[in-house]
């Protein structure tokens, strides 16, 4: 079923089938990390060392969200600027404040977690989905393109004008306020409670990437 037709008219088996999408479409190598960002305690993240969330982006988080070889070495060795430099300290100061602020304040989180070197829009976007998947998903461009095919979406003037491969602050509280709203209406219409921003957003991922293989 194409994005436009699940997202205006889908019933609860076909987003499900949405969702089962997603696994297919993840790349084998991906696959344990995924499950692991799937099934990450955010309150093991909160309680880490600096060093250990230090390891827990280099070696985990960076590793599941950019898996081209280039963007991972570029991010990772932004992520050294804060040993070589001596500021680790301003790394614990944004691990704690991840887990201060208001998650119904969109904006706050992502202005929080883009404090962090290295990381745009698209992946603090990505690391509040994991810690707090029922309040974030992940913002990338494959979202983005995957919304301008939904018909008769309010926001879908402010969709065409946003530079996929560059996403900025607003245009990333836009987007996660359109998952965040679509979570909820799906679970008013079928009478649960499991949809959350960051399914929604990984239904949106693997559509571009289905169109792409």
């Amino acid at each position: 079923m194409d994005i436009n037709t699940l997202w205006n008219s889908g019933g609860e088996k076909d987003w499900k089938a949405g969702l089962a999408r997603y696994k297919r479409v993840v790349k084998p190598a991906n696959l344990a990390l995924d499950a692991m960002m799937d099934g990450l305690d955010s309150e093991a993240v909160r309680q880490m060392s600096c060093d250990e969330f230090f390891a827990f982006l280099y070696d985990h988080y960076y590793a599941w969200l950019y898996t081209a070889s280039n963007r991972l070495s570029y991010t990772r060795r932004h992520l050294t600027r804060y040993k070589e430099e001596g500021r680790m300290a301003e790394l614990r100061e944004v691990q704690r404040d991840l887990f201060l602020f208001d998650r119904e304040d969109v904006l706050d989180g992502l202005s929080t977690a883009t404090r962090v070197y290295g990381m745009g829009v698209a992946g603090a976007s990505g690391l509040l989905g994991v810690l707090f998947p029922r309040y974030f998903g992940a913002v990338s461009k494959s979202t983005v393109k995957a919304l301008r095919l939904v018909e008769g979406l309010p926001q879908h003037g402010a969709l065409m004008r946003m530079i996929p491969g560059t996403l900025k602050l607003v245009d990333g509280v836009l987007l996660i306020r359109l998952f965040r709203d679509k979570a909820a209406e799906l679970n008013a219409k079928f009478g649960t409670d499991g949809w959350t921003p960051r399914k929604i957003d990984k239904i949106l991922w693997s559509v571009d990437r289905d169109r792409q293989g």
